[in-house]
């Protein structure tokens, strides 16, 4: 049998709540759906109580059914529950100790607010409005005045703001374990900051804006960018590699303006590496391909997609009969979705059982990475390198591999290509591939960035990024994990879903439930889960 956790019983505020026995009034509260207000509490890390905002009244029952409340207030963070318990948080004693913690939490911040980057997401703002005082007793030209301070090249830190949370400090020595950042001084000179000749640059280093609730640690590349709510949030996943952090992608206007963790404690938590936190960028290129086009006279003209897929299925028709299909490859590229890795090799099938499927490169470093809270990042670079295997497997398997296809199309055994791309580089098969490869005589190239591929195509199909469609990687897990769309292609481009499944049904297309039916025996689709909270506490 499994060790199952005492429980115990307690009262909050007149309700009669449970928790696990050994649990912290704070999460037992949170747990059961109500709030009491908190700074440096996080749940990923220690228990600093240095904030003293959580403060509640505790008491018992003696045997004679009297209440018996301590005389001190205790922090709900580091207290545990107990059998019988009495915790009340919304007392004369509780509020007037709320009211002297912000006042002097306030005391040095300044009335920056209307230029704050954290403005309309600030725990500062919302708890001075429910639970301080609208006067404040300091007079303004006492206040210490911090410098600004760059302590990463992607982080700034504004130390009048700071309200020695440390939950950055803590973050540094739990979870990315470089320890970069202390706090110096002592009294009302206390500040954080950074070792000399140090800087916060790890892979995820982005997480302490996350984590800092007063907007004191400030993204250089989000600073003074847009206002958080006229950002648009969607649940996606990062596809910088195939850990498949799960996240918010935030937008406004069609324009992608930052990418926020989203917590799942199956796959990363509540963090993501900078490399997929800046690495959304491609979308928004110069070099994205924003029509389709096939070459005509030698020159390469924007058609509409309908012709240009027309134009690649009559390139092909060729090779589909059963002396020529060997002559020709079909790419299913690791960073597609599982549903257009299925629709391409379904498509193909259904007109030849010979034609040779080929999974794309799979970029990779020599090993994870893996950070003291225990956060990985993948040493894959790609989202859906399993999906792809699965879709192969489910035809028949890779008929060679990647390399071996492009010294095929050199020595001429390889006479036509379709490409499947989607990787967020330009030419991301490489100088020498990509020489071998032009030489095939029939070339269809479907991807999102121009590059020399696509100017040696025949035909170009300009497809979706993964911001700008529906479907599902598989991780490094094995997990089937969905993204959604957040914005539009770029001009005519079109979602690959669309334009795939076009070539399967000429009518109507088929939709992505059609899509995973199809998918459905062989891999394990995601459910449709409750929205995630974005906040860490």
């Amino acid at each position: 049998m499994p060790y199952m956790a005492d429980k115990v019983k307690f009262t909050f505020n007149n309700k009669q709540l449970e928790a696990e026995a050994g649990q912290s009034v704070l999460e037992a509260v949170k747990q059961a759906g109500f709030e009491i207000p908190h700074y440096c509490y996080c749940p990923q890390l220690s228990i600093a109580g240095s904030c003293r905002l959580c403060a509640v009244e505790v008491g018992y029952r003696d045997k004679n059914g009297h209440v018996q409340m301590m005389a001190p207030l205790v922090m709900s963070c580091q207290t545990p529950v107990r059998e019988g318990m009495l915790v009340l948080s919304e007392t004369e004693k509780v509020r007037r100790h709320r009211r002297e913690v912000m006042e002097l939490l306030l005391i040095n911040h300044p009335l920056d607010c209307p230029v704050c980057d954290q403005a309309g997401e600030c725990f500062l703002q919302d708890y001075s409005f429910r639970y301080g005082s609208s006067v404040s007793r300091f007079q303004a030209d006492l206040k210490n005045k911090q410098p600004k301070k760059q302590i990463g090249k992607n982080l700034l830190l504004y130390s009048d703001r700071c309200i020695l949370c440390s939950r950055c400090v803590r973050f540094t020595r739990e979870i990315s374990g470089g320890a970069e950042l202390a706090v110096f001084n002592r009294g009302n000179q206390s500040e954080i900051d950074i070792f000399p000749g140090w800087a916060v640059n790890d892979k995820l280093a982005g997480n302490i804006v996350d984590i800092c609730p007063v907007g004191a640690m400030l993204d250089k590349q989000f600073l003074f960018k847009q206002r958080v709510w006229f950002l648009q949030p969607v649940e996606s996943i990062c596809p910088r590699c195939s850990r498949g952090c799960n996240i918010f992608l935030c937008t406004n206007k069609g324009i992608i303006w930052r990418l926020r963790p989203r917590r799942n404690d199956l796959v990363n938590g509540p963090w993501m590496c900078d490399e997929g936190r800046y690495g959304y960028k491609f979308v928004q290129a110069q070099e994205r391909l924003n029509s389709c086009q096939v070459r005509q006279d030698g020159q390469m003209r924007q058609v509409e997609a309908k012709t240009a897929r027309e134009q690649a299925g009559k390139l092909l028709e060729p090779y589909f009969n059963e002396h020529s299909a060997l002559q020709a490859a079909v790419v299913i590229s690791p960073a597609a979705s599982c549903e257009e890795q299925f629709l391409l090799a379904r498509w193909i099938r259904s007109r030849s059982e010979k034609v040779n499927l080929v999974m794309g490169p799979v970029f990779s470093n020599e090993k994870d990475e893996i950070f003291k809270g225990g956060f990985t990042v993948s040493a894959e670079k790609v989202p859906n390198q399993r999906g792809a295997a699965e879709v192969l497997k489910h035809f028949g398997g890779a008929q060679m591999s990647f390399k071996k296809l492009a010294d095929a199309v050199a020595e001429g055994k390889i006479e036509a290509l379709w490409l499947q791309g989607g990787y967020p580089w330009l030419d991301w098969c490489g100088p020498e591939a990509a020489q071998k490869l032009r030489q095939a005589k029939v070339l269809i190239v479907e991807d999102i960035l121009g590059g020399s591929l696509t100017k040696s195509a025949d035909v170009v199909l300009a497809g979706a990024a993964w911001a700008e469609k529906r479907g599902c990687f598989i991780n490094d897990q094995n997990i089937c994990q969905e993204f959604n769309k957040s914005l539009e292609p770029p001009g005519a481009s079109v979602d690959d879903i669309q334009m795939l499944g076009r070539l399967i049904d000429k009518r109507k297309g088929l939709s992505l439930e059609q899509i995973r039916r199809g998918m459905s025996d062989f891999i394990d689709l995601p459910a449709r889960q409750e929205p995630a909270a974005e906040l860490h506490n």
